[in-house]
């Protein structure tokens, strides 16, 4: 009799008849409780490695693949829900949705002993390595496409490395089932209901929750591991910045958002469930397409060329007038401009298209590549800039949406002929900013209240921002102007006389050219949201 048979035996009742063997759909059930429990332990190693190395982890084209299929409303509400943690969720939804792949996988594999009388099993010892070979088989199988859909050599090798482990790890929870899970549920069936034993059965389903937790927040560790291993992150000062004076009294009014937003406040979104993270020493440009000394750049090259710094508000596409998706910062790096004018861009050039080693494109037209502050930006208020926003070099091209200013830019190419960029292959349409003004603050006073907030038009200027009252007339608002730059918000603030009671607020900007904000309300999807920011007060 073999040692499972004689645990198995051990904890029939005594006197009780001992039990028949497990039915067909039960034997199912543990194996593919088994294939369940093995994919953490499948995946760990793989994602150790992605860590080690500074590339996405392998479930990263699965986890693309979802966005694509997850409605744009229904991607919307979870972003501003989930903020930053997006993410993280969106690389535990991908593990979720391999746990049940898993466990359809396991289904192929033979029946432990512990399952057949006497430890003895009626399939052969070639019908068994056959059932084990299709596992191994299905897992690869599973892998290859992950490997396929990866950015990176190094994502592929740890996808196909998570298909090849499988196999192993479903092999020992396997063996773990036999001598822990089986034993110990049936003590419980011979009257061990005692609380530990209790937590005794639940172990195996806690371990792989928390193992999924575990490689779901592979953005919180992974920088740590990088960080040992020589690979972290090193940001160094470029130069003293302090953020400037108000140019007018009363700004900033209390609560009120600061004019230049601090580095580790300034809103970040990706598509990635794990960005890139690339040192300065292996980063390097391309330029090419229709140019006529097509060129490549190392960060030193970059840095040893003429810097120019500027004040450029970002605002995501998926932010609407109430959201807060939207900073401002004062970059630095150096000009696209003069960078095509090196290169010898032709003059039949209409568009520039910037691409990302994540396998991200975006393409502006030249004309705007030209503007006088269309940066490669390596730095961010006087510092270095951090991997979390493009590091160490982006694309910044003020007056688009923030998905236009490509992070971890690697390669510009000048085309002659219009194409499509990553989103808008996808149907967004968005391009140029939409203007908008928030109301972020408003505090009692004698009278009334007092109002403030921040508006913003993109490359067109601020001209005025007016605020109005339960749909009144439009009262004008101050401006802590003269504005840091075009391309930058402008904080504003009004004090507003209101009779006590409930009040709706306002607020609209006039853009430098003298048009208004459009007030249509209309959704985020697919040209960025417009409407009119309105708050409840109460006097």
């Amino acid at each position: 009799m073999s040692d499972e048979a004689r645990t198995q035996a051990a904890f029939t009742p005594p006197g009780a008849a001992p039990k028949e063997p497990p039915g067909a759909r039960h034997l199912a059930r543990r194996r593919y409780e088994a294939g369940v429990w093995s994919v953490p332990l499948a995946l760990a190693p793989s994602f150790l490695l992605a860590a080690l190395l500074g590339v996405p982890t392998p479930l990263e084209p699965l986890v693309e693949a979802v966005m694509q299929l997850t409605p744009v409303a229904l991607a919307n509400v979870v972003l501003e829900a989930l903020g930053n943690f997006a993410r993280t969720a969106a690389l535990l939804g991908a593990i979720a949705i391999c746990l049940p792949v898993g466990g359809l996988m396991a289904l192929a594999a033979p029946d432990s002993p512990i399952d057949a009388p006497d430890g003895q099993q009626s399939d052969s010892l070639a019908l068994r390595r056959a059932r084990w070979a299709t596992v191994a088989a299905l897992a690869l199988g599973v892998s290859v496409p992950l490997a396929l859909g990866s950015a990176y050599a190094w994502e592929a090798v740890s996808a196909l490395l998570a298909g090849a482990l499988f196999l192993p790890a479903l092999v020992l929870v396997r063996r773990a089932q036999a001598r822990i899970v089986y034993p110990i549920r049936a003590a419980a069936r011979a009257g061990d209901t005692s609380r530990r034993a209790f937590l005794r059965r639940a172990a195996g389903s806690v371990v792989t929750v928390a193992g999924a937790v575990a490689l779901g927040t592979f953005d919180l560790w992974s920088g740590a591991i990088g960080a040992v291993v020589g690979r972290g992150e090193t940001l160094r000062h470029l130069f003293a910045f302090t953020p400037p004076a108000p140019r007018q009294p009363g700004f900033p009014l209390a609560g009120e958002e600061p004019e230049v937003t601090p580095v580790a406040r300034f809103y970040r979104i990706s598509k990635n469930e794990a960005d890139p993270q690339i040192l300065p020493a292996e980063w390097s440009l391309r330029v090419t397409g229709a140019v006529n000394r097509p060129l490549t750049l190392s960060y030193a090259d970059l840095l040893a060329l003429p810097r120019v710094d500027a004040y450029v508000t970002l605002r995501c596409v998926d932010n609407p007038p109430a959201g807060h998706l939207m900073s401002n910062a004062y970059w630095s790096g150096v000009s696209l401009a003069a960078l095509l004018e090196r290169a010898g861009a032709h003059a039949s050039a209409v568009g520039l298209v910037m691409r990302a080693p994540d396998a991200y494109d975006e393409i502006v037209p030249i004309a705007e590549a030209r503007g006088p502050t269309a940066l490669l930006a390596y730095g961010m208020n006087g510092a270095t800039l951090p991997w979390k926003h493009g590091g160490p070099v982006r694309a910044l091209v003020p007056g688009f949406y923030g998905f236009k200013n490509v992070k971890w830019v690697e390669a510009l190419e000048v085309v002659t002929t219009a194409t499509t960029g990553y989103w808008a292959r996808r149907g967004w349409t968005a391009k140029y900013l939409h203007s908008i003004a928030r109301i972020d603050v408003w505090h009692a006073r004698a009278g009334g209240l007092e109002v403030g907030g921040v508006a913003f038009t993109g490359a067109r200027g601020v001209s005025a921002v007016q605020v109005r009252v339960d749909g009144g007339a439009w009262q004008l608002a101050r401006l802590n102007a003269p504005a840091l730059a075009l391309d930058a918000w402008v904080q504003w603030r009004v004090e507003l006389s209101l009779a006590p009671g409930q009040h709706q607020l306002t607020a609209r900007v006039i853009d430098g050219g003298g048009i208004p904000q459009d007030a249509a309300s209309t959704n985020i999807y697919p040209d960025g949201s417009t409407g009119l920011h309105t708050v409840t007060v109460m006097v």
